[in-house]
């Protein structure tokens, strides 16, 4: 009697000790914790004292010059996250300010429909993105009105509809995905997406300004910015400022401010080149072909987003293909995403960028060859060379976008807090800027606003002293597993070229993760309760750390043992 009592108060201490380290690693590693109090503003008097800039992703002529071959990457996500953060300071200060280049973003009412400006130098501007679950949860939160909006501008909002492959092999979605337990994506254009943030923050923050120029430095005192120097057409102007957000995107605005302040000897950035590069095919489809490619096999035209994706197995073959479709049946386009020699295919506008590259497709024969050399361990539907057949029967040839992607990059603020003023943060790709292949960016800097958010409530009147140090800290613990995961993707390849120091063997980490990962892959394509979680973790739902948990690595520890057993 006494050892069973003695055996259930084991397990009863085990099983709370379990969910005490359960909610930790969730409270640390997981934007999701801090969504209770987004989007709860202050009261009048009980606001910070002063003025929140944020340095917005305008074209920088500078970094065109010095870079000009990826001077069109330069607002991935970056104008996203300062609406993001724009959103968020409105809560918490006075007056938000923020500083973006071109005069036709600044106008008080913003973009207001969805074709009256374009941004030639912004990447992927026309093509088909996929926002995961988190950031239409947040956004929800933030915009009681969201879905109204998204949806008048054409935006799909819809549970999973993903047909996600590795190598043509499918990966299984929840057998419940389509219920209320998960949240829905968002699939939608820039050209759409960015008018309507736009026009909410403005419907939504009577308290933020727009200002037309760019920072060109940070004025300190201390371990203070105490004002913002901005350049405009009207000259040069000082901003007080009790709180900077860089929002720069890959001009890496905190970088070249605060460098003089960081010692020599420690790397304030680090990059590695990967060689990712795409060819974008776009095409205008006449409503009265529409039964012609359903006739084909082609999916749900009316309602999917996403029609086919596959990831390549890096030791079978480099190429990538995504076929999706645009807004309101508008486009259709195939884009090829491709590290380094290599090519990829993309119905449909979706989230990729980047510069001229050797090879270059122009016309669909070149399109159908490059389809045709993907490998891939199962073969592609055959309607997408259908659908380009019937494309070029009716005389519809398509333009096409032929770039090549910029290094990744991580700007080491979580590893210097102690050099850094303690009112600025960053947010977006001015911080780390992701492999744009997984579609990210925008939600990654999404979850660094909502972490930035809960650090401000907090805050009573004023930036506390190691704010800055605080935020960064939390907020890698929740970005880092997208770093180090596509540097992991990004190292498979033969052609990346590492960070400095490393070798591609250096994301390697010890023998039993590499196992325990290539079972853990080898189950997503067979088991939907992996998949799920896997989902989850992309989605940002469930931390990294999911992975391991109890019931996963029962199922990764039973397939390793069929396969050492032969079964």
């Amino acid at each position: 009697m006494h050892l069973l009592a003695f055996a259930l108060a084991l397990v009863s201490i085990s099983y709370v000790a379990a969910r005490v380290i359960e909610n930790h690693i969730w409270k640390r590693m997981s934007a999701m914790s801090d969504l209770g109090v987004l989007g709860e503003e202050r009261k009048g008097a009980r606001k910070i004292l002063g003025t929140a800039v944020i340095c917005g992703g305008g074209y920088s002529l500078l970094f065109a010059i010095v870079s000009p071959c990826h001077s069109n990457f330069l607002n991935r996500p970056s104008r996203i996250g300062g609406l993001f953060c724009a959103r968020v300071c409105s809560d918490h200060f006075k007056n938000v300010i923020i500083v973006e280049a071109e005069e036709s973003v600044t106008a008080k009412t913003g973009y207001m429909t969805n074709t009256d400006h374009k941004r030639s130098h912004v990447a992927q501007y026309r093509a088909v993105h996929q926002y995961h679950m988190f950031m239409v949860v947040a956004l929800r939160k933030l915009f009681p009105d969201f879905d109204k909006e998204i949806e008048s501008r054409g935006g799909r909002i819809l549970h999973h509809r993903q047909r996600v492959h590795v190598s043509g092999l499918p990966i299984p979605p929840p057998a419940d995905w389509s219920t209320e337990r998960y949240p829905p994506n968002l699939w939608m254009s820039r050209p759409a997406f960015e008018p309507a943030l736009r026009k909410l923050v403005v419907t939504h923050c009577k308290n933020v300004q727009y200002l037309a120029g760019t920072v060109a430095d940070l004025q300190r005192e201390g371990r203070l910015v105490t004002a913002v120097t901005v350049n405009s057409k009207s000259g040069t102007e000082s901003i007080p400022a009790a709180f900077v957000i860089d929002c720069t995107g890959l001009v890496l605005g905190g970088f070249r401010w605060l460098k003089s302040s960081i010692p020599d000897k420690i790397p304030f950035k680090i990059t590695h080149e990967p060689k990712m590069a795409y060819t974008t095919a776009i095409f205008d489809v006449p409503p009265k072909l529409i039964p012609e490619i359903n006739a084909i096999g082609f999916p749900d035209y009316h309602t999917a987003a996403s029609l086919y994706a596959s990831s390549p197995v890096p030791t079978v073959d480099q190429r990538t293909i995504v076929v999706q479709r645009k807004e309101n049946n508008i486009r259709l386009s195939f884009g090829l995403i491709v590290p380094a020699t290599i090519y990829a295919l993309s119905i449909v506008n979706i989230a990729c960028g980047g510069w001229a590259i050797t090879n270059r497709i122009t016309c669909i024969e070149e399109l159908r060859t490059a389809i045709n050399a993907i490998v891939v361990l199962r073969p592609m539907p055959s309607w997408i060379q259908e659908t380009l057949n019937i494309l070029e029967s009716h005389g519809i040839e398509g333009t096409y976008v032929y770039s090549r992607c910029p290094p990744p990059s991580c700007v080491q603020y979580h590893r210097l807090t102690k050099y850094l003023p303690s009112n600025f943060v960053a947010v977006g790709d001015s911080w780390a800027a992701v492999n744009p292949q997984g579609a990210q960016g925008c939600t990654k800097a999404c979850a660094e606003a909502v972490t930035l958010n809960a650090h401000l409530s907090r805050c009573h009147s004023a930036i506390p002293a190691h704010f800055s140090e605080k935020y960064f800290t939390a907020a890698w613990h929740r970005i880092q597993h997208v770093w180090n995961g596509y540097k992991v993707v990004d190292y498979s390849f033969p052609t990346t070229i590492p960070t400095v120091g490393e070798t591609l063997t250096s994301a390697d980490g010890p023998s039993w993760l590499k196992i325990y990962m290539r079972i853990y892959n080898k189950l997503l394509l067979k088991d939907a309760e992996v998949a799920a979680v896997a989902y989850c973790i992309t989605g940002w739902l469930r931390p990294p750390t999911s992975k391991f948990a109890l019931r996963v690595m029962g199922k990764v520890l039973m397939e390793l043992i069929r396969e050492l057993l032969d079964l």
